[in-house]
């Protein structure tokens, strides 16, 4: 069998293991709370999470939590909060994730995540150790809510 034949059905069979994985992960719950969390519980869990990650205040710039929506014809609703973050490092910003969706309980998500280099950034004068970023990101939780019927 000729080197490429084998290649290829080395690739294919790496690709159908990954399709296998999306389809596990598209399968499983989402993790929904049974209530519903207070902008102040959520702002804590964003600082408790920013300081564990040696994260300062003055780069925490702001913690906004919207309003929870329902999501289309669903007993569900999803509460987004926008958060931005100035002048991080990359390991910051992956222990901070981390922190929020892996270790809080809150059931966190994180669908929206941006990263811009500060406008004070020179490429010359910055290793790579000192790289940092600016960092907008969406978290979301979700409820489960079932609409009560009008009577």
């Amino acid at each position: 069998m000729p080197e490429s034949a084998i290649a290829s059905k080395q690739q294919y069979a790496q690709v159908e293991r990954i399709v296998q994985q999306i389809q596990l992960l598209r399968e499983s719950p989402v993790e929904v709370l049974e209530t519903q969390q207070s902008d102040a519980a959520i702002v804590q869990e964003v600082e408790t999470a920013s300081r564990q990650q040696g994260i300062k205040q003055q780069q925490l710039m702001s913690i906004t939590p919207a309003k929870p929506r329902r999501i289309a014809e669903t007993p569900y609703l999803e509460q987004q909060t926008k958060i931005i973050l100035r002048e991080v490092s990359l390991k910051q910003v992956i222990g901070f994730v981390l922190a929020l969706t892996e270790n809080s309980g809150a059931g966190f998500e994180i669908p929206e995540l941006s990263f811009r280099t500060p406008p004070s950034f020179n490429a010359a004068e910055t290793t790579p150790k000192e790289e940092f970023w600016n960092v907008d990101l969406l978290l979301t939780s979700h409820l489960y809510e079932p609409k009560i019927p009008a009577p």
